[in-house]
């Protein structure tokens, strides 16, 4: 059974998150710690490209979306709803990946316990298809410059976006031990690029709040 840190759903959303860089009028951060499912730090982002890139292929709007450049867009300096946007749907990520664990533990006990497993994967798969989502809102929000590390988030938004569509192939192949092996792995780095994604946007904004 997976050891992670639990967080529990959507509606916790504000207690989970108190880190002001989440709201556009205050520009303070603390950056979240890591968590326990973090993989090594020695794992840099070029082998995890490797590791998670595959032969995938893409609806064509989903590889547009993929491959275009971020920040082609200049917001109005004076609206804010651009940047509250960007940050709420890296918000959104963080919390969607980490309800992952849990749900995928319900999976793994009702397994063990000989208990048909259909429903808790039924679950689990709405969990990923939700978490998708919010990725693709995060890379159409990404065609806004909000500042100068847009395109950086976005590589890494694209590495959990890559690892969570390996994950989705894994849980299709729930009869052999391999692929329950292959979704721990791919759960813990899909939670992994999450809390970095959300990670890098805190950095950015206490920076700023000292210069």
């Amino acid at each position: 059974m997976l050891c992670f840190l639990l967080i529990r759903p959507l509606l916790l959303l504000d207690m989970v998150f108190p880190c002001s860089c989440l709201d556009a009028n205050t520009r303070e951060c603390t950056p979240t710690p890591p968590t326990e499912t973090m993989i090594e730090d020695s794992i840099n982002h070029e082998s995890i490209k490797m590791y998670v890139m595959s032969t995938h292929t893409f609806p064509e709007d989903v590889q547009e979306l993929l491959d275009v450049p971020a920040g082609r867009r200049v917001p109005d300096p004076a609206d804010d709803h651009v940047l509250t946007k960007y940050n709420q749907q890296i918000k959104l990520i963080k919390v969607a990946a980490n309800v992952l664990p849990e749900l995928w533990d319900k999976i793994t006990v009702n397994r063990k316990a000989g208990i048909p497993i259909t429903s808790a994967v039924m679950m689990f798969r709405l969990a990923m298809d939700t978490l998708s989502r919010h990725y693709l809102d995060f890379f159409r929000e990404s065609s806004f410059k909000v500042d100068n590390r847009v395109q950086e988030r976005k590589d890494t938004a694209k590495l959990g976006f890559f690892a969570l569509r390996n994950l989705r192939n894994a849980v299709d192949q729930l009869n052999n031990v391999q692929s329950l092996v292959e979704c721990e792995e791919q759960i813990k780095l899909v939670i992994r690029m999450a809390d970095e994604l959300h990670g890098q946007i805190c950095e950015t904004y206490e920076v700023t709040s000292k210069d």
